[in-house]
């Protein structure tokens, strides 16, 4: 007498039984957004490679655990297949890296993000995003990210619609940006950051929903931006002069 074979359906039916609480409710992963702060990184190397090219990849499950990295559309992966960097930008490329304490980018805690857009074989432009899906806690006003001084070309949006930041604080190596979105409290939506065009890069870290609303910006905060603008402006208007010295 031969046994036999168990149905789908059973086996369907015993898992569905090992995911019940003591209750007989069905457990569910939490719908939370999670590894803000990027410190869920896992199986980090334990010193920079030494490889002089500096190809020094990590799986992208292990260095941003929750969240989707890609390059261009949404549906595609970056350009290195389930691989991100670690503690280092790729030259020409697209980069979604994760800097821990053996670089000079950390924010805060232990590990930081980064994104640098990039150019493909072709030439042409690709951005560089990171992505994760949650509910926005209900009574949210703002959300806050910090970013590294410096970083340029970086959009932050939920659900498609992109959140305009304000600068509400400094510090001696970031600004902690707010935006609004009140408009999205209690609701399941998309939040992604990314880089677009050429050389356009951002470091972040400490993402969080705050039950306050945006605070003025503070005057003296506003002018230290403004100044840092100016200066980037000028720098950029003097190596151009520079260029077309030789043809005058």
């Amino acid at each position: 007498m031969t046994k036999a074979k168990p149905r789908p359906l059973r086996i369907c039916g015993l898992l569905l039984c090992l995911t019940c609480t003591a209750g007989g409710q069905v457990t569910f992963p939490p719908l939370d957004f999670v590894n803000l702060d990027f410190e869920h990184a896992q199986n980090v190397p334990d010193a920079p490679s030494p490889e002089p090219w500096g190809w020094d990849p990590m799986m992208a499950s292990d260095a941003f655990r929750f969240w989707t990295t890609f390059s261009g559309e949404p549906e595609l992966e970056i350009d290195f297949g389930p691989f991100v960097a670690h503690n280092r930008w790729y030259d020409w490329i697209p980069s979604v890296v994760l800097f821990d304490l053996h670089s000079a980018y950390v924010i805060e805690g232990g590990y930081t993000a980064g994104l640098k857009a990039g150019f493909d074989l072709l030439g042409d432009p690709h951005s560089a995003s990171i992505a994760q899906t949650g509910l926005i806690p209900p009574g949210s006003q703002s959300l806050q990210i910090k970013i590294a001084n410096g970083s340029s070309g970086f959009h932050v949006s939920i659900s498609g619609q992109e959140i305009q930041l304000a600068p509400i604080q400094s510090s001696a190596n970031y600004i902690l940006y707010a935006g609004d979105v009140s408009q999205f409290s209690g609701v399941l939506n998309d939040l992604k950051i990314s880089v677009e065009g050429g050389e356009s890069r951002i470091i972040f870290d400490s993402i969080g929903f705050s039950p306050e609303a945006i605070p003025e910006p503070n005057a003296v905060l506003l002018g230290i931006v403004g100044f840092l603008l100016l200066i980037g402006m000028m720098r950029r208007r003097k190596s151009s002069h520079q260029s077309l010295m030789p043809m005058l």
